[in-house]
């Protein structure tokens, strides 16, 4: 009892301090994104003018910086969660679907070919933690069954197997 409750405990913590890495990452980005927004709102009132032209510019230059600014934020939020990470386990807590994705194929891909390097793995097993929400895990795991790639469940957590991993698999990871 006194384990699980410590476990609840620290659970909570990890929470809350994914959704402040969030937050701080993200915040930049959701303004530039409501400049975006207010331009293309106040280019629908002036219909067919010069005017309207120009909001939706300034509406185009906004949504160019915020994407950028996107970029940035997801490897900020992806450093700051995986500081006390080794190379075998990743945290995509604080990410979107796309974006864990990325991250997903390119630790495989980077495993991979540190496999091929050394002829061996080290270590057998990806972990990557998506949590318990039904967010990211059903994502990674449609991801991993799409590559054919073997894993295996645990609270929160995939356990992906390096060691079945096939140049075929690895081919059509390499290919998106």
């Amino acid at each position: 009892l006194l384990k699980r409750h410590k476990r609840k405990k620290t659970q909570k913590r990890q929470k809350h301090i994914s959704n402040r890495i969030y937050e701080e990452s993200r915040y930049n980005t959701q303004q530039l994104y409501q400049y975006r927004d207010m331009y293309y709102d106040r280019a629908k009132r002036f219909s067919n003018t010069d005017s309207a032209q120009k909001l939706i510019e300034k509406a185009k230059w906004y949504h160019q910086l915020a994407t950028h600014s996107e970029k940035g934020d997801r490897d900020t939020v992806f450093a700051k969660t995986n500081a006390n990470h080794g190379a075998y386990t990743i945290d995509l807590h604080g990410l979107h679907r796309k974006e864990c994705l990325q991250f997903v194929k390119e630790r495989i891909l980077q495993l991979y070919a540190k496999y091929k390097e050394t002829g061996y793995h080290t270590i057998k097993v990806l972990s990557v933690i998506t949590g318990e929400r039904e967010v990211l895990r059903p994502t990674v795991l449609a991801y991993l069954k799409l590559h054919r790639i073997d894993y295996r469940e645990s609270k929160g957590i995939i356990l992906v197997k390096l060691d079945r991993i096939r140049m075929s698999h690895i081919q059509s990871l390499a290919s998106l």
